[in-house]
């Protein structure tokens, strides 16, 4: 996802599953109330992240094995969401988290 650019998982998206994304610095993963977004185990790291993702009271599931890592300038804008799963998830040193 480069710089600049916002996925939005809205009203018209059903659950997404998506494997190998890096979300860079300015760009942005949105997924809307009731929507899920998991991410699925492949090769390296499933999901690296150095934008934002905003979850706005949808879900964010990790698969099992997956890994998922909010690398430091990264955003978690969580509010009231879920995360879920049994995949390694790592929120990494000057990486932000914001809850409601």
């Amino acid at each position: 996802m480069r710089s600049g650019h916002n996925v939005t998982f809205g009203p018209d998206a059903w659950a997404w599953t998506l494997d190998q994304v890096i979300v860079v610095l300015g760009g942005q993963i949105t997924i809307n109330s009731g929507k899920t977004y998991t991410i699925r185990n492949g090769t390296g790291t499933d999901l690296s992240v150095f934008g934002n993702i905003v979850i706005q009271n949808g879900t964010l599931t990790t698969s099992t094995s997956s890994t998922t890592i909010f690398n430091s300038g990264s955003i978690l804008d969580a509010g009231t969401s879920q995360i879920t799963g049994s995949g390694d998830f790592t929120l990494s040193s000057g990486a932000t988290l914001k809850t409601a």
